[in-house]
Formats: structure tokens, C-alpha cells, sequence
């Protein structure tokens, strides 16, 4: 019995992922009609009802042929300056899209994140890359407004992470815990500079501890762009590690890793319900971590007064 298959001999190492991942679209694309379900695109796009298109902000992509409908918008910026200037020859040296005009992936304006779409993802159409650096990372999160996207890009604490901002590893957790409840409300991510700033202003943050809870998250959010001329913040901290209905995240108090079996000496962002949410040591929790604290953060709008 012979094997049949789509894909046909070549020597490109960017034709045969493409072809596959082709074949892969195809199917969820029928999968989308035959049970009646909106398939979400790998980046939490969803597709267009009528057409079965997903709608990336700068174009469109056909999921059955992984293809953008319309040309890279970036294109005018792979092409190289005249070398005429230190400043050309710094910009020629890094051309977007990994090497411009020189990178031939990005010769066919079409092509789905490099040909490559199981290792790159491009979140609103003008992107195929990894992110090189935290600020990178949060700017595309940021752009792809993908809740998990923008969880697992947050600035942590420590120096040697990719998403470092330089902040210590030990200290500053109920400071950053507040921060992640500001960025979760907001639905988009500080910069690493931004973070850096928050972190330096005396009034929110020294050595001796932080400033109170909603004094943080209201300096973030604005920080953020957000108006909270309107918004009422309050953090309550709860006498029995209960959470308090009405609440829109909880601060967990939890043991440290290095000290097994205790419940205090370190803080960490949960959501409504007193669960995990996220950890500014590494974005995850410890499994063997105790909840010995519990404070419920209320972010609500104010009602509107008559004149």
C-alpha cells in the first residue's frame, strides 16, 4: 500500500513547515463548520462569521491557505538606506522582518509568520518574530491584547530573566503583585522602563515596603493610560483568608520556596476567587505553597453624581 501526502520534495527549509502547517489550517477551517464552533486562531483571534476570515488589525489571514490577503505592510522597511551616514548603516545592520530584503522569506509579502508558524506567531500582521528583548515582548503582547500572551510577558522580578526589568529577586513582591492586578485590569503590560520608574518613585516603593495597595494600582493604571478620575480602589484585608464578593482580584500571601510548609513571606497577584493568577518571581506558582493571607482588592466605577 502506498502512503499518499500533500507535500512534494523540495530543498527549501521553509517550503515543507508551511505546506504542513497549510494542511493543518485547512482542517480546523472544516472542523469550524462541521461542529458548529468558533475556532479561535492560535494568537485568540476569532474568525469572521460570513467569510472565515481572522481579522489581525493590519489584514486579513485565510486559514485555509495561511496566507495574509493582502502584502506586509513593512515591506518600504526592509529595503536598506543608502550607507551614506553612521545612523544608515546602524539601521541597515538591523533591518525588521531578522535581515530585510536579505532575509528571502520576506521577499513573498503573503507568507504567515516566516513560512514558520509552530515556532513564530504574528499577533496584528506586521510581525513574524520573536520578540528579542522584554520591551519587545510586552509591545507585541500588548498589540496582540491575548490575555495569556499578556500574562506570560510581564516584567518579573530578578536580573537574569528574559522579561527582567533589573528589579531585585527578593523583596519587592507585594509591590509587583499590585502592579499585576493594575496590568490585568488594564489589559495591557508595562514596559520594562515603566516598570522601572514605578519602582524608583519613593512614594510607592523603598526598602522599608510598599506604599498601600490602591495608591499603587491607581499610580499603574494611570501609568497605563487609563482615567481613573472615575474608579473607587480599595483593598481590604480579609481577617480569614476569605474572599469578599464583589472583589476584582485578591492578594495571596503565601510561604516562601525556600521555607516548605509556611504560609507567609511572599505575595502573589489572584484572581476573584482567591485562585493563582500570577507570581512576579517566575509567572508560576508553587505547588507546595500555602495560602496564609489574603487581601481582596475591589476596582470599582464611581456613580455618576448630577449637577
Amino acid at each position: 500500500m502506498t502512503q499518499t501526502t500533500n507535500l512534494t520534495p523540495t530543498t527549501s527549509p521553509q517550503t515543507q513547515p508551511a505546506r504542513k502547517f497549510r494542511n493543518f489550517a485547512n482542517l480546523d477551517h472544516q472542523c469550524r463548520f462541521l461542529y458548529g464552533r468558533t475556532q479561535r486562531h492560535s494568537t485568540g483571534k476569532e474568525p469572521d462569521s460570513e467569510t472565515g476570515l481572522y481579522y489581525f488589525g493590519a489584514r486579513y489571514l485565510d486559514p485555509k491557505t495561511s496566507r495574509w490577503l493582502s502584502g506586509d505592510p513593512a515591506m518600504a522597511e526592509y529595503v536598506p538606506s543608502a550607507p551614506v551616514s553612521e545612523e544608515a548603516r546602524k539601521r541597515n545592520g538591523s533591518l525588521p522582518g531578522m535581515g530585510g530584503v536579505f532575509n528571502y522569506v520576506n521577499l513573498h509579502v503573503y507568507h504567515y509568520a516566516g513560512n514558520n508558524p509552530v515556532k513564530y506567531t504574528d499577533p496584528d500582521g506586521n510581525a513574524d518574530s520573536f520578540p528579542q528583548n522584554a520591551t519587545e515582548a510586552v509591545q507585541w503582547a500588548n498589540r496582540s491584547g491575548n490575555s495569556v500572551t499578556l500574562l506570560i510577558s510581564r516584567v518579573r522580578m530578578g536580573e537574569n530573566s528574559f522579561f527582567s526589568a533589573g528589579i531585585p529577586a527578593e523583596g519587592p513582591c507585594l509591590f509587583m503583585a499590585y502592579l499585576g492586578i493594575a496590568q490585568t485590569y488594564a489589559k495591557k503590560n508595562l514596559l520594562p522602563a515603566q516598570v522601572n520608574e514605578l519602582y524608583n518613585d519613593s512614594n510607592l516603593y523603598t526598602y522599608i515596603g510598599a506604599a498601600p495597595g490602591n495608591t499603587i494600582i491607581r499610580t499603574t493604571l494611570e501609568k497605563l493610560g487609563v482615567d481613573t478620575s472615575n474608579l473607587d480602589i480599595r483593598v481590604d484585608k480579609s481577617p480569614n483568608c476569605t474572599v469578599a464578593e464583589g472583589a476584582f482580584a485578591t492578594i495571596r500571601g503565601v510561604g516562601r520556596r525556600d521555607n516548605p510548609g509556611s504560609t507567609s513571606g511572599h505575595y502573589q497577584e489572584g484572581n476573584n476567587k482567591g485562585d493563582f493568577k500570577w507570581d512576579a518571581f517566575d509567572g508560576t506558582n508553587d505547588p507546595g505553597s500555602k495560602v496564609g493571607e489574603i487581601r481582596n482588592v475591589f476596582i470599582t466605577t464611581k456613580p455618576l453624581t448630577e449637577d
